[in-house]
Order: C-alpha cells, then sequence, then structure tokens
C-alpha cells in the first residue's frame, strides 16, 4: 500500500470514527445476540451506549440510547441520557425532544432529584422562567437531597410574581 492511499484511509477514518464506534457496536449486537431479560440487555446495552458519549457525536449517542429503549422502553435512565443530548444541542426542536424524553422519564421514575432537576434546567432553556423557578420550589420541598442546589437555582430567576 502507498503512503498516499495510507493518508486517504486515515482521512476517512477520523471523518468517520463516530458513526464507525455505532457501527462497531451494532454488530457486535448483531454477530452475538445478547441473552438474558429485556432489563439484563438493556442494561448492558445502556452501559456501552454511556461509554461512547462525548466520544461520538450527541446524534450517534442518542442513537445509541435509543437502541436500549428498544431492548427495555421503561429503562428510565436511557431517557434521561436522550434528554441531556438533546439539550446540549439547544434548538427549539430538540429542547421539545428532551421535554418529552424527560416526562417519559420521571412519569417512570417520579422519586429521581435529578429528573426533576433537568426539567427545572430544560424550563429555563425554553424561557419559561417563573415555570422553572415553580419547579425549583417543588423540588425544594420534595427533594431533600437536592434542596441546596434548588434552593440556589430559585434565587436565580429574576421574576418573582408574589
Amino acid at each position: 500500500m502507498t503512503f498516499r492511499k495510507f493518508r486517504h484511509i486515515q482521512r476517512w477514518c477520523r471523518r468517520f470514527t463516530s458513526y464507525g464506534v455505532v457501527l462497531f457496536c451494532f454488530g457486535l449486537s448483531v454477530i452475538s445476540p445478547l441473552e438474558g431479560t429485556p432489563k439484563q440487555i438493556a442494561d448492558t446495552i445502556y452501559e456501552s451506549a454511556l461509554e461512547q458519549v462525548g466520544s461520538v457525536s450527541a446524534e450517534a449517542s442518542i442513537e445509541a440510547f435509543h437502541d436500549v429503549l428498544k431492548a427495555d422502553r421503561d429503562f428510565a435512565p436511557a431517557h434521561y441520557e436522550i434528554a441531556k443530548l438533546y439539550m446540549s444541542l439547544d434548538t427549539p426542536m430538540d429542547r421539545q425532544s428532551a421535554r418529552n424524553a424527560l416526562d417519559e422519564a420521571i412519569r417512570l421514575e417520579p422519586r429521581s432529584g435529578d429528573y426533576q432537576m433537568a426539567l427545572g434546567e430544560l424550563l429555563g432553556k425554553q424561557g419559561l422562567w417563573l415555570s422553572a423557578e415553580r419547579h425549583y420550589e417543588k423540588i425544594y420541598e420534595n427533594f431533600p437531597e437536592q434542596r441546596a442546589q434548588a434552593a440556589y437555582l430559585v434565587g436565580f430567576f429574576p421574576c418573582r410574581l408574589s
């Protein structure tokens, strides 16, 4: 192989690394099908999806977490991770997709303070400051482990209509 062909392959690999990781994980799942309950399969896929977050594009990570949901639709942490990834993209449509994913995660695990805090953050990003402030007040009352962070964020929003 000539040096020029090698450089061409090297450039191609750099461009498509994120898709390569996704295709590799997909290929592994096709070659060696996972055995176990849907919850165990979802846990395994979830762990591999978490490992790739940050090293591939947000869209590829979202697809990986959707694979988790194909194994177990009621896997709340996958919905939460999808919501965080959509929030990082920060466009109006992505924020709406994040809201849908967070609503599903909260429906599945309503006592998770992390999910509730993410919803407050999302409401703030959507410009719904009064709703975000009220949501943080509810978090302050109902989630003692998130109390300090919620109290700080309640004071963050300038619109106080009392």
